[in-house]
């Protein structure tokens, strides 16, 4: 949504604010992810020979929302390789099989990208499609996050925006909060049937307001309990909310620009972990300790080379086609329930 509705009709083209609405025809390796503010300062707009503030051209309740908007798109790029850190990539199409009742059960749909089932243009996804770019992989993502389907008819950014305090949080915040929403479904924030928010978005909101350890500790039993599918606990689930409560409490610090991390002091930067430059999958398994990620950086086990993380997990699963192409052979599936429910969760993309 741009800013400019916000703005009662007046041109405003010279001020900040429109930097927002173009984001999202910026390529995203071409987004900034500086903080966006914006002020009740006076703007002098020239209306009828009065000068008018722009605090008193808009609402409150629009000004919250452009708040809300400049705060989302700042933290846009965090949000999409945090959640390609934990979902994994496909540059192919495939289809999952996995284990019910003694008999092994093919899916019907195929899936690519970060666990995706549509195409950026809102087609099925087929067999021949390939994800080839990190653009054309930000571009399906962001189609789930803004596209309501009969599962979900609420799409999960429209759910963060009417369930959080998004012009009061952090980028990391804003990240781990899209993070969850995208494993576990936008029903998960807001009600699918009365549009809502639900009980786990409002303690959300509760800390979020206020971060009080007392309110932080009832939210995080909260994202801690959401580890379950089709009524089971699974382990790969409770790994995921341990890191994700532990980049909540600061433990680990994550981001995807070099200046955020200049701008750390040097006991913060120890917890750093640029998820762009580091290839996917380097949070798994740390179980949300820091020292386990450091030593892995260390190794230089997840160093990417090509600077970029989904480019590199694009190239690397491209090669690996290409090669059981040269020998004649198709790359097997590797059916694993627990990996079916990890990227399905309860809400099919």
């Amino acid at each position: 949504m741009k800013l400019t509705k916000f703005l009662c009709g007046t041109a405003l083209a010279s001020s900040s604010l429109f930097s927002v609405a173009k984001a999202h025809a910026t390529p995203i390796h071409d987004q900034k992810t500086d903080s966006i503010e914006i002020k009740n300062d006076t703007i002098p707009l020239q209306q009828n020979d009065t000068i008018i503030s722009l605090a008193d051209s808009i609402s409150s309740d629009s000004l919250i929302l452009a708040r809300k908007e400049a705060n989302y798109a700042n933290a846009e790029k965090l949000m999409f390789y945090l959640i390609a850190n934990y979902e994994g990539f496909k540059s192919q199409a495939y289809r999952l099989s996995y284990i019910q009742n003694g008999k092994r059960v093919r899916e019907k749909f195929y899936t690519y990208n970060l666990g995706n089932t549509i195409t950026a243009e809102g087609n099925k996804v087929k067999s021949t499609d390939r994800i080839t770019s990190t653009d054309e992989s930000y571009d399906c993502y962001d189609a789930f996050m803004k596209t309501s389907t009969p599962q979900n008819p609420v799409p999960l950014k429209d759910a963060m925006m009417l369930s959080l305090p998004i012009d009061k949080m952090e980028d990391f915040e804003i990240a781990v909060m899209a993070e969850i929403g995208y494993n576990y479904g936008p029903g998960l924030l807001v009600n699918k049937k009365t549009k809502q928010p639900t009980g786990f978005a409002k303690l959300a909101s509760t800390y979020f307001n206020d971060r009080t350890p007392e309110n932080l500790d009832k939210f995080g039993k909260s994202f801690l309990a959401h580890c379950t599918a089709n009524g089971k606990k699974l382990s790969s689930l409770e790994e995921r909310r341990k890191i994700s409560l532990s980049i909540l409490k600061g433990d680990i610090i994550i981001y995807v620009n070099d200046s955020v991390f200049s701008e750390l002091p040097p006991e913060k930067q120890s917890k750093a972990v640029n998820l762009k430059t580091n290839i996917l999958g380097v949070l798994n398994g740390s179980h949300g300790n820091n020292d386990i990620i450091q030593k892995r950086l260390e190794s230089g086990r997840y160093a990417c080379g090509s600077g970029d993380s989904i480019q590199h997990a694009i190239d690397t699963d491209l090669n690996k086609r290409q090669r059981y192409i040269q020998k004649g052979k198709t790359p097997a599936s590797k059916p694993n329930l627990t990996q079916y429910m990890r990227q399905k969760k309860i809400a099919q993309r």
